[in-house]
């Protein structure tokens, strides 16, 4: 049982949180579901990153613009928010959230992001200024660890979007020119996958396509653009 009380106090911890990030963001928007007590967060921000083709023999294509929502469940804080992206990408920790058969068969993970130890160890001490920075280096390909994959150059484990796991353990080489080299700082080469580490599927409360959100602007970042730090 979560006392009330705690919950308000986590709530309002996370919105100063995102705030004091927000301010020092220049080109965020972060559009919320209630003003005091949020308990979603919508993250729109610009950041050079890729989606995938138009079809699944196509290359994967250059973007910039995403949108990813942070959800504090029902539970919370004794678990974990959860984080889904809902603007096109191609990402090995991200779970499909375009037209595929693991996005058709599992429809309520669609967008949903590993964040790895971050959230894989998450006490209610969890800074959300530094989710919302991970956020934004995810979309870059920055700051995530890397893993062997297996002889036939399959990765073995430990991803969310298999087709863009095999691709990036194949192409690491070439994100630099895909998407600019100061967005991808990666280690490795041939026979690497990169990944954030652990998982948290099983504590997740997905956000189900039936449940409405109607955000309103923070005023601390209302009208701003973010464009990465």
């Amino acid at each position: 049982m979560i006392n009330p009380r705690d919950r308000m106090e986590a709530l309002r911890s996370a919105r100063a949180q995102v705030e004091d990030y927000a301010r020092g963001a220049p080109n965020l928007e972060i559009l919320v579901d209630d003003e005091e007590f949020p308990t979603e967060y919508e993250l729109r921000f610009t950041q050079p990153s890729l989606a995938p083709g138009p079809d699944p023999d196509a290359e994967p294509v250059p973007i910039a613009e995403h949108e990813v929502v942070i959800v504090l469940g029902a539970s919370f804080p004794q678990t974990p928010p959860a984080v889904f992206w809902e603007s096109p990408i191609f990402h090995p920790n991200i779970f499909p959230n375009y037209d595929s058969a693991p996005s058709r068969e599992q429809p309520e993970y669609r967008g949903l992001v590993c964040l790895g130890d971050l959230l894989g160890d998450f006490t209610p001490e969890l800074d959300f200024g530094a989710l919302c920075q991970t956020i934004v280096d995810l979309a870059g390909f920055r700051g995530v660890g890397i893993v062997d994959v297996d002889d036939n150059g399959e990765p073995s484990a430990n991803f969310y979007d298999k087709a863009a796991a095999v691709w990036f353990s194949r192409n690491a080489g070439r994100l630099a020119d895909l998407i600019g080299a100061a967005a991808a700082t990666l280690p490795g080469g041939p026979g690497r996958l990169w990944r954030g580490g652990g998982s948290y599927r099983n504590q997740v409360e997905p956000l189900g396509p039936e449940e409405p959100r109607v955000f309103r602007t923070l005023p601390s970042s209302r009208g701003v653009d973010f464009g990465g730090r």
